[in-house]
């Protein structure tokens, strides 16, 4: 009986920690709501091109974009200060700017301010 409440109350602690008590980024969350991207994060730099200056204004000294595997939605995270640890990470923050893709892909851009970075915890 033990083991089994330990069971369940670790498998609560994942899913808080892995970001499910915030929304996650997508089609329907709402430009200002808190969110939450998780997924695998690389350094991003906006083109210099016109199409990407609105989307300039909003970006931090650091940007990345957090590959979260929705091929609908690009998500961006960006802040003041560079994050140390690339790979999968759990980013979490405002909706500063919800948009169409300014490639003109159809894709919904999503750029996050973020709040807090975290490392999924992985078992097996």
């Amino acid at each position: 009986m033990a083991f089994a409440l330990l069971a369940s109350a670790g498998g609560l602690a994942i899913a808080i920690h892995d970001g499910l008590a915030t929304p996650v980024v997508g089609a329907a969350t709402a430009l200002g709501e808190t969110a939450t991207a998780k997924g695998d994060a690389t350094v991003f730099l906006a083109p210099p091109t016109a199409d990407w200056a609105a989307v300039r204004l909003v970006l931090g000294n650091a940007t990345y974009i957090i590959g979260t595997g929705d091929a609908a939605t690009v998500v961006l995270a960006t802040g003041a200060d560079l994050h140390a640890d690339a790979g999968n990470v759990i980013v979490r923050g405002p909706v500063l700017l919800r948009a169409p893709h300014p490639d003109g892909s159809g894709r919904l851009l999503v750029i996050l301010a973020v709040t807090s970075w975290d490392t999924p915890i992985l078992f097996g």
